[in-house]
C-alpha cells in the first residue's frame, strides 16, 4: 500500500502526541473539544477571513470615518464566519464571550490595518478600491488548500507571499511566539507549509513565517535543503509506525483524556 499523504494539522497532532494522532486520524475517535483549543480554531479562522474580506470591504471607502466602518464591518463578518464554521460544537456556549475573546485576539491586527489603510488614504490621495489595491493582500492568495504530490503532504496555508523570482508562506497560531521560537511542531508545520507552496507556487521557496496573535510578532524560519529531508521523513515515520505511545506529561492537556487507555496512568 502507498503512503498515506499527511496533512499540517496530523503533523501537529503527531508531534503533540503520536497516540492523540491514532485516535483522531487513524481510529477516527470523536471527542468534545476543549474551549480554549476550540477558541484558538475560531480565532484562526477569523484571522484567515479578516485577510480574505479586506479588499472587498475597503473598495467601497470614501473617507476616513468610512475606513473605520469598513473594519468594524470586516470584523463583525470574520467573527460571525467563523462562528458559523464551529456552529455544531458551540452548544450551551456563550457566544458573547466568544465574541469578545476572538475580537480582542484580532484588535492588534485590525488596529494596524485601519492605520496603514488611513495613512495610504492620506499620502497617496486614493480611496476605494484603488486603496484597496495598495492596501490589502491578494484574496487569491489567501487560505489556499495545497497538495505536494512528490512529498505526499497537504494543507491549507493562510497566506502566501509572491515575489518576482520566490515565494514564501506565513501560517497563524494563537500560542505565543517571541524570539525564543516556536514549539517543535510549529517548526515541522512551517517546513511542511514551505514545500507545499514551492509545489504549488513553482518558485523557490527560502523561508517560512510563523504569524502569533496574541503576540502580534513574526517568526521567520529559513528553508533548507534539510527541510525536505526532514519531511519526507516526518512522513515515513508517520506512515511506517506500528505504535502510538502516548506523552504522558500531555495527558492533561489532551482533548482525549476522557476516551484514552493510558489515562488511567497518567494521574
Amino acid at each position: 500500500m502507498g503512503k498515506r499523504y499527511v496533512t499540517i494539522p496530523q503533523s501537529k497532532a503527531y508531534c503533540f502526541c503520536p497516540h492523540r494522532y491514532y485516535l483522531s486520524f487513524v481510529k477516527k475517535r470523536t471527542t468534545c473539544t476543549p474551549i480554549k483549543e476550540l477558541l484558538s480554531e475560531m480565532t484562526e479562522i477569523a484571522y484567515a477571513e479578516l485577510l480574505g474580506m479586506e479588499r472587498k470591504y475597503l473598495s467601497d471607502t470614501t473617507g476616513a470615518s468610512s475606513i473605520e466602518t469598513a473594519y468594524s464591518l470586516l470584523a463583525d463578518a470574520a467573527i460571525a464566519h467563523a462562528i458559523s464554521m464551529k456552529s455544531r460544537l458551540l452548544e450551551d456556549i456563550d457566544f458573547e464571550g466568544i465574541v469578545s475573546h476572538i475580537y480582542c485576539a484580532l484588535q492588534p491586527e485590525l488596529i494596524t490595518m485601519m492605520k496603514r489603510s488611513m495613512e495610504t488614504m492620506e499620502k497617496r490621495g486614493v480611496k476605494g478600491s484603488e486603496l484597496a489595491l495598495l492596501c490589502t493582500h491578494d484574496p487569491a492568495l489567501i487560505d489556499i488548500r495545497m497538495v505536494d504530490h512528490r512529498n505526499k503532504i497537504s494543507g491549507t496555508v493562510p497566506k502566501v507571499c509572491m515575489c518576482r523570482d520566490r515565494a514564501f508562506p506565513l501560517l497563524t497560531t494563537t500560542s505565543l511566539v517571541t524570539n525564543d521560537g516556536p514549539d517543535y511542531y510549529e517548526y515541522m508545520a512551517m517546513e511542511m507549509a514551505a514545500l507545499l507552496t514551492a509545489s504549488w507556487a513553482k518558485k523557490p521557496v527560502t523561508m517560512a513565517a510563523l504569524y502569533s496573535l496574541p503576540a502580534h510578532f513574526t517568526y521567520y524560519h529559513e528553508i533548507s535543503d534539510f527541510a525536505t529531508q526532514s519531511v519526507k521523513s516526518f512522513v515515513s515515520c508517520i506512515n511506517e509506525t506500528k505504535t502510538y505511545p502516548a506523552l504522558k506529561m500531555r495527558c492533561g492537556i489532551c482533548p482525549f483524556r476522557n476516551i484514552c487507555e493510558y489515562n488511567a496512568d497518567c494521574y
